[in-house]
């Protein structure tokens, strides 16, 4: 309706330079527009961030030029600076229009508040604070707690280990109380606490992931769900995820990840089970691994035992075996469920992981695929005092650099140290130290 009227008004103005001018002062043709400089169908802002979009026209014969935003006009001429103080989804509208004819230019501008960087997902200190989400720009600039200034009165579970971005919304896995929360990636407002719905579900969180627009699965002390993300609802236990024991440790599930037409879960006794993406049956059990999972870049997906590397091929669901050399192997926690030490690179094919020196984890080491030499010696570490933390590690996905969170005893303190390492050389690239009790779980890169 706002549209037609914007047009009517246009042509309601040529009608009167018609009246007076002759035929042959008219346009001889309608106006074509050729691009929009920095137009992105679907790009990003951030609240408070400008952008300007500046037409360019192939014809632009007595036309006039209206820019609408969600329906509104909100500037004349060919140019137009778009400054969003709120966060959402709009729609941008250039239309040209002379008595002959018009043509437009449409797209969405995403605006959110947190634009870029990465988010550390925090366990809290066990029986004094709960978990927490900290932002950061870079790796030099902290803005914590970024959940709970979102959402006045409210707070995320008890040791927060686990997050995931999918769809539009971040997903927050804790070990007890608000144990799945669903808080949307533009502007961090919660959506929503997790409701078991099957039996079994309300057992202690330990991971999602995304499987389609409408689900997801949620692995936990107690095996795997599906969830529904529109009434965030459990609505289905996937049979066999409890593992052969059924009970105690044996029930556990770790990571899990969709695949091509497979859904991935890792039973911590069992290993990698297989369920179809389509119906949610088992499949096959398909190796021994608990620790998981991560993509290389030639696209295959891995998994560990500790000593050895399983390489997925998500299609054929065939396996190749790589041991590790003898005194290596992936780190896993095996007194307190933490995500995997475990990162792939995206500038090459290859692989990270953390390794332990008795109870300490210190080293990183890189597998570049095939080349069993890459793990003659430690690809990066940090100094007497630096002991990784709950996942420890992650990849920059636009650097390829290394992220490493430390703290300075082995089991967590209030010494943390944010660390990039250059991703091809291991060199130590900036540091960030900060002093809280929050306990790093894991990295997520804000993409």
């Amino acid at each position: 309706m706002k549209k037609s009227k914007v047009f009517a008004v246009l042509l309601a103005a040529f009608a009167l330079v018609m009246v007076s001018c002759s035929k042959e002062d008219g346009p001889s043709s309608a106006p074509q527009i050729g691009e929009v400089e920095n137009a992105v169908d679907g790009m990003k802002l951030k609240t408070g961030e400008s952008v300007t979009f500046s037409a360019r026209m192939v014809c632009e014969d007595q036309a006039s030029f209206a820019w609408l935003l969600d329906g509104d006009k909100v500037a004349e001429g060919k140019t137009y600076t778009f400054t969003p103080d709120k966060t959402g989804s709009f729609e941008v509208v250039f239309i040209a229009v002379n008595s002959i004819g018009r043509d437009e230019v449409k797209f969405s501008v995403n605006v959110v508040k947190y634009k870029g960087g990465f988010f550390i997902v925090n366990e809290g200190s066990f029986g004094r604070t709960m978990g927490t989400v900290d932002y950061f720009a870079d790796a030099s600039s902290r803005t914590p707690a970024v959940y709970k200034a979102a959402n006045p009165g409210k707070e995320l579970g008890n040791t927060t280990d686990y997050g995931a971005l999918w769809n539009g919304n971040y997903y927050f896995v804790s070990k007890q109380g608000r144990k799945l929360v669903k808080a949307s990636a533009a502007d961090f407002k919660d959506q929503g606490e997790f409701t078991p719905g099957v039996q079994g579900a309300d057992a202690d969180g330990r991971s999602f992931a995304g499987v389609d627009a409408n689900h997801g699965v949620y692995t936990t002390a107690n095996g795997a769900y599906i969830v529904d993300l529109n009434t965030f609802t459990g609505i289905k236990y996937l049979e066999g995820s409890k593992g052969s024991g059924t009970t105690g440790m044996s029930a556990q599930c770790g990571a899990a990840v969709t695949e091509g037409d497979y859904i991935f879960v890792i039973n911590i006794k069992d290993g990698v089970l297989v369920y179809s993406k389509a119906d949610y049956s088992f499949i096959k059990n398909l190796c021994p691994a608990h620790i998981g999972f991560v993509k290389s870049k030639d696209g295959s997906l891995w998994a560990s035992d500790g000593g050895s590397l399983y390489r997925i091929n998500t299609s054929s669901l065939s396996v190749v075996k790589t041991d590790l050399p003898e005194g290596l192997s992936v780190y896993t926690d095996q007194w307190a469920w933490k995500p995997a030490m475990f990162a792939a690179s995206s500038s090459e094919n290859a692989l990270f992981f953390g390794c332990a020196d008795g109870y300490e984890v210190k080293k990183i080491y890189k597998y570049e695929i095939g080349n069993a030499s890459s793990l003659s010696q430690p690809f990066a570490q940090g100094g007497a005092t630096d002991f990784l933390y709950g996942a420890g590690i992650q990849v920059d996905p636009s650097t390829g650099d290394v992220l490493a969170s430390f703290t300075g005893v082995s089991w967590g303190d209030n010494k943390n140290k944010l660390v990039v390492f250059d991703g091809k050389t291991g060199a130590e690239k900036s540091r960030f130290e900060y002093e809280e009790y929050v306990f790093p779980a894991m990295i997520i890169f804000n993409d």
